[in-house]
């Protein structure tokens, strides 16, 4: 147990932020994934540690969505740990880019965003993505691709306002 803890526990925890858990629950949701898992070790099988932990980590953020269903979730911490080493400048525009992206997936519809989630910034494969939600991989593929498309016209939308926004400053001036 000790084993799947080290080398899961990160890849649980920033799971969970990425799918939108908020600062405040994610302790808490971390440490319920890692007592379900304790509690079903003999269900796990050799080789699909991460692929369970996964499992246990979703169904956790299922429920915590259910249980806060009034309120929206949002992402509001940088998605790993910053590099201590570059400039001031270059932290400040990272940690800018972090939360830009979890704005992004904080906007996407929940089943798209598990998907690209996984696939995308986790690295499963579709088998693995299917196996994990329960769905068909024809079913992973499709609800992927409409991600990348949603994830892409939130990047637009954002850049046009950006855009649009720092033209008022400079007409401003």
């Amino acid at each position: 147990m000790v084993e799947i803890v080290r080398l899961n526990f990160d890849a649980a925890w920033q799971f969970a932020r990425r799918l939108g858990v908020r600062p405040n629950d994610i302790e808490d949701a971390v440490q319920q994934v890692f007592l379900i898992v304790a509690e079903r070790l003999d269900a796990i099988e050799p080789g699909r540690e991460r692929s369970f932990v996964f499992g246990i980590t979703l169904r956790v953020v299922h429920k915590l969505r259910y249980a806060r269903a009034t309120r929206p979730l949002v992402a509001g911490e940088p998605l790993e740990a910053v590099d201590p080493s570059p400039t001031p400048e270059e932290l400040a525009h990272r940690k800018s880019e972090r939360e830009r992206i979890e704005r992004i997936l904080g906007e996407m519809p929940h089943k798209l965003r598990e998907v690209f989630v996984l696939y995308e910034l986790e690295r499963l494969s579709v088998p693995e993505v299917a196996d994990l939600l329960g769905v068909p991989e024809g079913t992973v593929a499709s609800r992927l691709s409409r991600a990348r498309d949603e994830f892409r016209r939130l990047v637009r939308r954002e850049d046009t306002i950006r855009r649009a926004s720092s033209r008022r400053l400079e007409e401003e001036q």
